[in-house]
């Protein structure tokens, strides 16, 4: 749907033998409902068994299959390009696209906020990701640990930052 998922981020395919195609999801969503009062900048979504979220990928019978050099055990959803999202009491929804498959040794998430505070969460439980599904998960409270001051994460490095400007990222 216009508006969802950014360009290349939900990947469909077709095969025909004529001039008609359907086309298939390739990869399922993670829902995650996450309550608060903070402003969330980026959730990153992270496979414990260190299989690829992200990367290059080939089609073999409907199915996306790794190749070559370029992968990543984890995924981030930034949420700066529209200031951040501020959370609220009764939860705001992020949507995750992930390959489709089982995550036997589960996901671990870290919610980062403006501030730069985080809160990482290790799912252990198996996870399974269906083509052209949303997998919902419970809903999330988002609370740091009082003690952290600051989390150091590649994207609050980066978020914000504008080379060009002299302007560094938080």
């Amino acid at each position: 749907v216009k508006g969802s998922f950014g360009s290349a981020s939900y990947p469909m395919a077709a095969e025909s033998s004529s001039n008609s195609l359907r086309f298939e999801s390739l990869c399922g969503v993670l829902e995650l409902t996450v309550t608060g009062y903070e402003t969330v900048s980026s959730i990153n979504i992270k496979d414990k068994t260190s299989g690829s979220l992200c990367g290059q990928y080939s089609m073999d019978g409907g199915k996306l299959v790794p190749y070559g050099d370029i992968h990543y055990d984890n995924v981030t959803l930034n949420c700066m390009k529209s200031g951040g999202v501020k959370l609220s009491p009764s939860g705001e929804k992020f949507y995750i696209v992930l390959p489709a498959r089982t995550y036997s040794d589960g996901l671990v998430i870290t919610i980062s906020i403006v501030s730069g505070r985080s809160m990482t969460i290790d799912s252990p439980t198996s996870r399974t990701i269906t083509a052209g599904e949303v997998l919902c998960t419970p809903t999330i409270e988002f609370k740091v640990d009082p003690t952290q001051i600051y989390s150091y994460h590649f994207d609050n490095l980066t978020y914000g930052s504008d080379p060009v400007a002299e302007k560094q990222g938080f």
